[in-house]
Order: structure tokens, then C-alpha cells, then sequence
């Protein structure tokens, strides 16, 4: 055995289970030999490329195989990660990178981190190159501290300021265990992923169980141009999956499909939803096509997945009981813990818990309450974040923004509950003396969920002023999206052009439907793949 949790899970999957595929993306695949092999073959790229023991590696990477490849040969080189969003736009790549000051940037070819990083950069076009997936010629000294900090990940703090939280190699394989034991996952499940790898769902939830377990994980290919959707449709029918975790605009967005669009979900046992709130609706309109319950999962970037509702029966309107390994107590404000049934504070602790600095625990900051049978029910959030559904927005950061603009004098900004799904984000603003503006120039929207008359009245609209209409709101919804104004975009661009992925793009094309009646096509909404 090494120093190394996480290669020790790598190695172990490996040796049981070496012909089986590890991941598999339309032709493209590798299986657990090929993906141990191919391990420390990256780990020698990233340090010629610069990465020595120590060294901080970002991975700007989209969905892909080379991605696990890149993810664990960290941990192999004995250097920590953070993966980040590819197509983000150039002024939050910029960002990110001056935040992480990373050694080296892991990306692919011709995307645009390559040319702002101010790093040596290794694309995996160059590392895959060649017979990676041979053992390197000597085994490679692994760092003593192999088993130290690993993953860095980014969570939006108690002031709703992002923190740069660290997770230990031990953290990871815990939370892999934990998930694995509760949901039972086994070398003969087949998990689909639809949501990124740079996102704790999709990391931690999705990749770290797969190797746990020697499952196979299926990444959607959307190599063709397919959207986010086809591309799941597409997965479906080609690999018999058994697990299903995305995010609930995914499962919305597939019992919206028109009635003679075959999905096969004949194999899957578990429909799992993560990341933010299922609305019962949804949850509902899927079963009712597919005959296939969807439960809810919880977590945090600091404490890892806590409950996944994977009992005998579905327990809807909570997140399930803890995952195993994992304590979960609701507690009052002098930290005593309440009993069933009182709302408070949810803590969590455990070995995949990052605990709060001189605690043995940490405080999630969320708030719920635990039933008689140890099922938690999370009502809402003690902080000041705004989730406009599954994008966490900081009022203060919006308000400064606004209170920047030349006809704004003063701005205030807070969310209005939408059933089951965040909330609106609201701006009000106060314009200096003698000047005029329109909402969408200072992002001042005070309309709610669409009524018949606003579907009535769009509806009335001549076709092109209801295309400006449905087009101005759009570029709203998208400027909240991607963090900056709507005077910024391109109205004439697709939105993949101003950094959207296909899972925000979803979400655009919902709230739109929710707010105005109209839904949008998400292949031109999205536009072409880049």
C-alpha cells in the first residue's frame, strides 16, 4: 500500500476489476488497467510541464476521459487540484486563475485558459498522446505527504463571500465510501453523468464512487453538437444504467420531452437529484412519465454529500437519512441539539467532513429538522446567499454592481420564493436626479412567476415585438447567470458565447417558461458547441 488514499482506491479497483470500463464517452473509454496505467504516465507530464510535489494544478476541462486520467495523476505527482469551468468568460477565467495561482493549467487544446494563463499549460491532447496507458518505465517515488491536501474546491461563505475550501485525499475516499456503502454501488452498476466534473456533483458524487466501486461511469458526448439533453437520451439508449444523478432541471427537462421520444430508463434503479431543491412537481411529472421516483440528495463542498434518500421507500419532501459514516444533529442556537421535529442549525461531522477551524464538526449554516426516523427535512438557509436555482447569488456583490452604474443612486436586491425551485432575484433601484433608464440597463426586474393575462398579452404582441420582448428578458436571466450586465452581451449571440454551460442553459429555458410562458429550443438557446 502507498501514502496514498486515493491511489490506493485507484490501484484496488484496478487489480479487481481490470477489463472492466472505467469511463466511457461515445467511442472513447477506458478500463480500470488502462486508466491505473495511464495515471502516472500524466503524473511525469505535469512535472516536466512545471507541477514539482506541492505544486497547485488547475484543470480547466470539460467533460471527458483524459479528465479522470489528469485528476487522479494529481494525486500521483503528489499535488493538489481544482477544476474550474472551461468556458467561463475571459474576465472570470482571469479571475480564477489570479485566485488559484496555479504551477501548471490542465486543459485541452485551442481553449482560451491556455492563452491567459500565466503558467506553463498542458493540454491533454499532448499528454494522452503516445502509450500512455503503459506503465512508466521505473515506478516513480511517490511525496511522503501523498496523503495530505488534495482537492480544492471553492463555497460560498457565511457572508456569501467565496472560500477556497481544501480537502484531504482522506476526505475524498471517505465521502466515496460513504456514498457507495449507503446507495450500495457495485462494479455492476452504471452510473451516468451529466453534470460537469468540475462540479462537486459530478466529482465527488459521480467520479469518486464510480472508481470506489469499479463501476462504470458514462459521460453524455456532446462531441456532435447534441444538446445537453440529446446527449442524455443518447446515453441512455447505448449503456444500461442503473444510477441516474443530475440536477433537477435535468429530470424536468426530460419528462418535458415530447410523448414519442423514447428514453430508455429500463435499467435504472436510482434517480437521484442534486446540487439544489426538487420541486415536487417535477418529481412528480417524471414518475408519471417514467414510472421511475427521483430523490433528493444534500451536501455541501465542506462537509461533503451528508443524506441521500435511498430507502425501501421514496420519502418525499426530505433529503433522506444520513449517508453512513456521517452524523448529522440539528442544533439550536446555543448548539444543543434540538429534538425531532424543531427547526435549526444542521451540523454535520465525519471523516469526509472539513471540519470548522478548532471544531470537531462543522455548521453548515442551513436549516432543517430531523423526523423520528432520522430523515432530514432542510427548509432554508440561516446565510445570506440568494439560490435562484442552483446559481447561489450574493445580494451585497449585485447591489455593489448596480450602485456602479451612472443612473443608479441607490440599489437593494433580495429573493422572492419561487415553489420548490430558489428564488427570483429582485433588484430595486433608486435613479440619481433628472435621469431616465429601462429595467433591462440596471438589471431592475420586479416581475414574478407569469400570470394568464402576461401570456395573454405577449401572446397579442406582434411577432417581432414579442421575439424583443421574450429576447430582452432572456438577456436579463442570462446577465444574472454569468455575473455581469446585460449591456455586455451580445444580444445576437448564442449564450454558450457568454460562458453559459448546458446545465445553466436549462436553467435559463425554465425560468423563462416560468416567467413569461415561453419555451425556448435549448439547441438554439445554447448554440453550437464550440
Amino acid at each position: 500500500m502507498s501514502a496514498s488514499p486515493v491511489l490506493d482506491m485507484v490501484t484496488t479497483t484496478a487489480n479487481a476489476h481490470p477489463e472492466a470500463t472505467a469511463v466511457v464517452q461515445g467511442e472513447r473509454s477506458l478500463t480500470y488497467r488502462e486508466l491505473a496505467a495511464a495515471v502516472p504516465r500524466f503524473a511525469e507530464a505535469l512535472a516536466a510541464t512545471g507541477a514539482p510535489p506541492g505544486a497547485h494544478v488547475l484543470l480547466a476541462l470539460d467533460n471527458r476521459p483524459e479528465f479522470a486520467v489528469a485528476y487522479f495523476a494529481t494525486a500521483e505527482a503528489g499535488c493538489t487540484v481544482e477544476a474550474i469551468d472551461p468556458d467561463q468568460p475571459e474576465e472570470v477565467l482571469r479571475r480564477r486563475l489570479a485566485e488559484s495561482r496555479p504551477a501548471v493549467v490542465v486543459t485541452a487544446t485551442g481553449n482560451l485558459v491556455a492563452a491567459l494563463a500565466g503558467c506553463p499549460v498542458l493540454t491533454v491532447d499532448d499528454a494522452m498522446d503516445g502509450p500512455l496507458t503503459q506503465p512508466p518505465a521505473a515506478p516513480r517515488r511517490r511525496p511522503a505527504r501523498a496523503d495530505g491536501p488534495w482537492v480544492t474546491a471553492l463555497s460560498s461563505g457565511s457572508t456569501g463571500e467565496a472560500k477556497r475550501i481544501v480537502r484531504d485525499q482522506a476526505h475524498q475516499v471517505a465521502e466515496a465510501g460513504n456514498i457507495t456503502a449507503t446507495a450500495s454501488i457495485t462494479a455492476d452498476d452504471v452510473l451516468l453523468c451529466p453534470v460537469p466534473l468540475f462540479h462537486a456533483l459530478g466529482q465527488f458524487c459521480c467520479l469518486l464512487a464510480a472508481v470506489r466501486s469499479g463501476a462504470t461511469l458514462v459521460l453524455p458526448d456532446r462531441s456532435a453538437g447534441a444538446s445537453s439533453v440529446d446527449a442524455v437520451v443518447h446515453a441512455l439508449a447505448r449503456h444500461p444504467v442503473t444510477l441516474l444523478i443530475a440536477v433537477p432541471q435535468l429530470f424536468d427537462a426530460l419528462a418535458d420531452l415530447p410523448a414519442d421520444t423514447p428514453v430508455e430508463l429500463g435499467a435504472v434503479r436510482l434517480c437521484l437529484s442534486g446540487s439544489n431543491f426538487l420541486d415536487a412537481a417535477v418529481a412528480r411529472r417524471f414518475e408519471a412519465r417514467f414510472g421511475l421516483p427521483v430523490r433528493q440528495t444534500y451536501g455541501s463542498t465542506e462537509a461533503g454529500s451528508v443524506c441521500w434518500d435511498v430507502g425501501a421507500e421514496p420519502s418525499p419532501g426530505t433529503v433522506g437519512t444520513p449517508l453512513r459514516g456521517t452524523r448529522v444533529q440539528v442544533v439550536g442556537e446555543s448548539g444543543a441539539p434540538l429534538p425531532p421535529g424543531v427547526t435549526g442549525e444542521i451540523v454535520v461531522s465525519g471523516h469526509a467532513v472539513v471540519n470548522d477551524l478548532g471544531s470537531d464538526r462543522h455548521r453548515t449554516g442551513d436549516l432543517g429538522s430531523l423526523d423520528a426516523h432520522g430523515r432530514l427535512t432542510v427548509v432554508g438557509r440561516s446565510r445570506v446567499l440568494i439560490d435562484t436555482g442552483g446559481h447561489k447569488v450574493n445580494p451585497v456583490e449585485v447591489e455593489r454592481v448596480l450602485a456602479e452604474h451612472p443612473l443608479v443612486a441607490d440599489a437593494g436586491v433580495a429573493g422572492i420564493a419561487l415553489p420548490g425551485r430558489g428564488a427570483l432575484l429582485v433588484a430595486a433601484v433608486q435613479l440619481r436626479d433628472g435621469t431616465r433608464a429601462e429595467p433591462a440597463d440596471v438589471l431592475a426586474d420586479e416581475r414574478g412567476e407569469v400570470t394568464a393575462g402576461e401570456r395573454e398579452r405577449l401572446a397579442a404582441l406582434p411577432l417581432d415585438q414579442r421575439r424583443a420582448e421574450v429576447s430582452n428578458h432572456l438577456l436579463l436571466r442570462m446577465a444574472e447567470v454569468v455575473g455581469t450586465t446585460p449591456a455586455a452581451l451580445d444580444p445576437g449571440a448564442p449564450a454558450r458565447a457568454a460562458g453559459v454551460d448546458s446545465l445553466a442553459a436549462v436553467r435559463l429555458r425554465m425560468a423563462v417558461h416560468r416567467e413569461l410562458g415561453v419555451k425556448l429550443p435549448l439547441p438554439s438557446l445554447l448554440g453550437p458547441a464550440r
